[in-house]
């Protein structure tokens, strides 16, 4: 959520800060998810619109408040500013043509790039030193999950490491399922570093509790899928006998699957939404 040891004017912040960023990337995210479909009516190339001039808002008042900012707190801005910067600007970029691009199967220039830069992004926050426990579990769980999906998509869901990949997903079902007083404990000490009265720290709390439980969740329904997809492969003899059978079954799984990304990222946004509208009332939504 934040970083610890600031002093209470930076931390609230850098909270808000990086609850704008949060709902930036996220809602680049579900341009592209969006983006996808063929058949958009009125109303949703609409929605997409008010996606990107949310996306604008955020990041022109993460800017503008960069000055406020002190020390570490404010590089670390700076640099998140840049990333999601440029995710936002790609997945703006190319929504217009992502749909036709999908359909006959041939990728957008750039995709390659901005995913490569994605994963690099994730595993830096996997390992930094002032992630908060939870937030360190989430994103940890979350890059396994993206990781695996990723390399059995590239080979075509035919793999030979399922039981490397076993072991990854017990790992992540692990980081998936913190103890309730985790969370209940983080939420408040990050509520407690705020300036709030004691009716808005409780109302956060109780929200930010509510928030993490569905992130894990949709999380956990990724994670599902992934076993499933592992699940259809049998031996070496098997998987190559029923090829055919097992590219189906995985294909199905695969229409799974673009819900269940939606159901994550929308509780991601809805995370950073949470933190706006306690400590944000410059940025209306």
């Amino acid at each position: 959520m934040g970083s610890k040891r600031l002093d209470p004017e930076q931390f609230t912040i850098l909270a808000k800060q990086e609850a704008r960023l949060n709902t930036a990337y996220w809602l680049s995210a579900l341009i592209e998810k969006k983006s996808e479909s063929l058949s958009k009516n009125p109303i949703q190339e609409s929605e997409l619109k008010s996606f990107e001039r949310q996306i604008n808002l955020m990041l022109q008042h993460v800017r503008k408040d960069i000055k406020l900012q002190k020390g570490t707190s404010k590089d670390r801005v700076k640099h998140e500013l840049k990333y999601v910067k440029k995710i936002c600007q790609h997945q703006i970029k190319t929504s217009s043509k992502r749909a036709l691009y999908t359909a006959i199967g041939f990728p957008v220039e750039g995709d390659a790039e901005i995913l490569q830069q994605e994963i690099s992004f994730i595993k830096e926050r996997c390992v930094r030193e002032d992630n908060a426990i939870l937030d360190q579990r989430w994103h940890v769980a979350t890059d396994i999950i993206y990781d695996i999906f990723y390399n059995l998509n590239s080979s075509r869901w035919f793999t030979f490491k399922a039981k490397r990949y076993e072991q990854q997903l017990s790992r992540a079902n692990e980081l998936y399922s913190p103890f309730s007083h985790l969370i209940e404990s983080e939420c408040k000490e990050f509520v407690d570093q705020l300036d709030l009265d004691d009716f808005q720290s409780q109302n956060l709390e109780q929200q930010l509790n509510e928030d993490y439980l569905e992130m894990f969740s949709a999380g956990r329904r990724l994670l599902e899928l992934a076993v499933r997809v592992l699940a259809i492969q049998g031996g070496f003899i098997w998987r190559i006998m029923n090829r055919k059978k097992n590219l189906q079954l995985a294909n199905a799984i695969f229409e799974e699957l673009n819900p269940a990304q939606e159901r994550l990222i929308l509780s991601c946004i809805a995370h950073g939404n949470t933190i706006r509208r306690a400590i944000d009332a410059d940025v209306v939504e």
